[in-house]
């Protein structure tokens, strides 16, 4: 799963003067998950484990911002 979180920041103020930022930050997980248990459908399974996937990338991202601080 590749997750992305794009950033644009603009203010003109005259404190600040005129200010533009903006860029991206990618994060990339692979796993592999449980196809699920005997009776339970195989889509069930595989909504349940891109759940959790999306869940912990949007962890990763939040609180270990920076590449390579993990």
């Amino acid at each position: 799963m590749t997750s992305t979180v794009m950033l644009w920041l603009q203010t003109q103020r005259d404190q600040a003067g005129y200010f533009n930022l903006g860029g991206s930050l990618t994060r990339f997980i692979e796993r592999d998950g449980p196809l699920g248990e005997a009776g339970v459908p195989i889509t069930t399974s595989h909504i349940a484990n891109i759940g959790r996937m999306v869940e912990v990338t949007g962890l990763v991202i939040s609180v270990y911002p920076n590449p390579g601080v993990f």
